[in-house]
């Protein structure tokens, strides 16, 4: 049985584990997806940035909720509202 699971990450400090953790449950065949709230990113180093691709190989996403993406080479984040 697959989950459908949504990692809200409302600050800095838990950005990167909360994308790890969506890339975990990507891994056990659950549709993950990470929520960046606020503006808050973690650093977007190469490790980072390969994360949110093998999420996204994995059929989840990695969406931007409140703040302005950022500006990081071969990187968007998928824009969202609460609405």
């Amino acid at each position: 049985m697959s989950f459908t699971m949504y990692f809200l990450l409302p600050n800095r400090s838990y950005a990167g584990d909360g994308t790890r953790s969506t890339l975990g449950q990507s891994v056990e065949n659950h549709f993950a997806f990470a929520v960046y709230m606020y503006g808050e990113y973690p650093p977007f180093n190469e490790y980072n940035i390969g994360n949110i691709e093998w999420i996204r190989d994995m059929e989840g996403d990695v969406f931007n909720m409140g703040g302005d993406p950022p500006d990081v080479e071969d990187l968007e984040l998928t824009p969202i509202t609460l609405e």
